[in-house]
């Protein structure tokens, strides 16, 4: 049995497809394409929002530490806690390469109740 859509929404970022302007997401991708944003924005960067987001982008330029890892995961939990009420977070862990610090969040779509992963590449200064 085909499970329809639940949410129907733009796709980000703003696009054209072949019959839609703009390119339509649903489900999965705009839960994913909400927690990209979420976590990218940084806070007081939206005029009549400025609590939204997350302060992802200047942990970057922090000390590397346990306390300032703690604390980057908690201010990234808490912020899709916030503004994501679609999934329910099991997991954020933080890895590194080079040039990049990598956030990786385990959730759990609430309405069909199917763990998903994503991995987002933040560049290091």
């Amino acid at each position: 049995m085909a499970i329809t859509a639940q949410y129907k929404g733009m796709a980000f970022p703003f696009q054209k497809k072949d019959k839609e302007i703009p390119a339509t997401a649903t489900d999965e991708e705009l839960i994913k394409q909400s927690i990209i944003q979420i976590v990218m924005t940084s806070r007081n960067s939206r005029v009549f929002r400025p609590d939204f987001g997350s302060d992802a982008m200047s942990f970057i330029f922090e000390n590397n530490d346990a306390i300032r890892a703690e604390l980057f995961k908690n201010n990234i939990l808490s912020s899709l806690t916030k503004y994501e009420p679609r999934i329910a977070i099991r997991t954020v862990t933080l890895g590194q390469s080079d040039t990049t610090l990598l956030v990786n969040i385990t959730y759990v779509i609430i309405s069909i109740q199917e763990e998903r992963r994503i991995s987002l590449g933040l560049p290091l200064p």
